[in-house]
């Protein structure tokens, strides 16, 4: 995995975009500066936007010069969904992910059987 930093603005940001379909399975958001800043995440599907029905995280508050790990919960997102993220406090927060991308081997089989 490349490292991928993102500044979050206080404007919609996208920290990635999935390119096929891909897991995010950590996020990492770093407050950088010597004030508390706050922060809110989309999870935004193709073709959405952001908005509390997309909302992972909201004003979650980081202490100055501190950092939060979001590795709790996996997402699997299709090809072009994104992660999206605000900083109340602009270029405050610094955000890092990990991601996989997802092939055959990763997906379930269904357990619908074939119809004859």
């Amino acid at each position: 995995m490349a490292i991928a930093q993102i500044q979050i603005a206080n404007t919609d940001t996208d920290v990635y975009t999935s390119t096929n379909d891909s897991a995010i399975t950590t996020m990492v958001f770093c407050n950088t500066t010597v004030a508390a800043a706050t922060l809110t995440v989309y999870l935004i599907p193709n073709g959405s936007a952001s908005g509390d029905d997309t909302t992972i995280i909201k004003d979650l508050n980081i202490a100055a010069k501190d950092t939060y790990v979001f590795d709790t919960s996996k997402f699997i997102l299709s090809n072009l969904d994104k992660v999206t993220a605000v900083s109340g406090t602009n270029n405050a927060i610094t955000a890092d992910r990990k991601s996989t991308r997802l092939n055959s081997s990763h997906m379930s089989e269904s357990r619908m059987p074939s119809s004859a």
